[in-house]
């Protein structure tokens, strides 16, 4: 049986797995709002307040270069948009499948909201 530790430190790394692996793909949204690169070929996907909110669309990579995109929709019901970084060969995650989800699930949310850069929190998975 693992000790309290052995259980926190293994939580840790898996933390530290999952935002080594999304990260490069978590972008801040022209310094108001964050995005994830959905393909190599520049989709992000955001939410419709922070495409509204700008006004022109400037997407933050984690290695500190920006790429302009253009909005290729958005939908105020769901609070999604979707834009089209002007960049090839970007970093890009693999969504998983919410159908999977389950009450008490644990999770890891990244962003970089308020023109901060990849800020990370855990939660757990309180309705379906």
């Amino acid at each position: 049986m693992l000790t309290d530790t052995e259980l926190l430190d293994a939580y840790s790394k898996t933390v530290i797995g999952v935002v080594e692996e999304v990260g490069p793909a978590v972008v801040g949204i022209s310094g108001i709002g964050s995005g994830l690169i959905l393909t190599p070929d520049g989709y992000v996907l955001t939410n419709h307040h922070v495409a509204s909110a700008a006004k022109r669309y400037e997407i933050h990579l984690r290695d500190g270069s920006i790429l302009t995109a253009d909005l290729v929709g958005k939908d105020p019901h769901t609070d999604l948009a979707l834009l089209r970084a002007n960049g090839a060969g970007l970093p890009s995650a693999r969504l998983g499948d919410s159908g999977q989800l389950r009450v008490g699930q644990l999770v890891v949310a990244i962003g970089s909201p308020f023109g901060f850069q990849s800020t990370v929190t855990t939660g757990v998975v309180s309705a379906v």
